[in-house]
């Protein structure tokens, strides 16, 4: 009897779940292609960024070093 509750339960969320999906508004193609483009784009530029201010500071550190020694 218990099986058959759990299997009852399991049953009316997996048809709930598709209720719910069907309400869902999906992006079009188009739109989820372009945002993606945007992420990219940020995540390059930051990506940059971190790598060039890793490299000045390197440089500085380097030069710190040699002047101290």
């Amino acid at each position: 009897m218990a099986n058959e509750k759990k299997k009852g339960r399991i049953g009316r969320w997996f048809k709930e779940m598709g209720s719910e999906l069907k309400k869902v508004i999906w992006a079009k193609p188009a739109t989820v292609l372009k945002q993606t483009g945007v992420v990219f784009a940020v995540v390059g530029f930051f990506l940059i960024a971190v790598w060039l201010i890793d490299l000045g500071l390197s440089q500085a550190y380097k030069q710190l070093v040699e002047f101290l020694v």
